[in-house]
């Protein structure tokens, strides 16, 4: 989530969010415990059901180097390294392929406990 911030502007990611809110979007998130943001600072980035998010702090072994979003049988892989780069590719087996990635490690998540982010 910080690396994303820092990308895109915490104005944008606000407004992002609050297009994906009136669209009625829910959406999960799988974190690295070091990539989580402050919600004090950016509470509309917190887990709740109200803002239709729910968020899972990854097992510490995972390594994440890029984002995936996973919607519409689409997947847009962005990476906010040293060399950034996004696209999106709209494939029905790629996308039921990293939905099933997606599923196995939510399963190996663990879930913030508040909408505070507090594990």
């Amino acid at each position: 989530m910080k690396s994303i911030i820092s990308a895109v502007s915490p104005e944008f990611a606000e407004y992002f969010n609050k297009r994906r809110l009136e669209s009625n979007i829910y959406t999960r998130i799988i974190c690295p415990k070091d990539e989580l943001v402050s919600f004090t600072e950016y509470p509309y980035l917190a887990s709740s059901k109200q803002l239709k998010r729910d968020i899972r702090i990854a097992p510490s072994d995972m390594s994440f180097q890029v984002v995936c979003w996973l919607y519409a049988g689409k997947a847009a892989i962005i990476s906010t390294g040293s060399d950034p780069y996004g696209y999106i590719l709209e494939s029905k087996e790629l996308y039921e392929w990293l939905s099933s990635q997606f599923e196995l490690v939510w399963g190996l998540a663990s879930p913030i406990q508040t909408a505070t982010g507090q594990e």
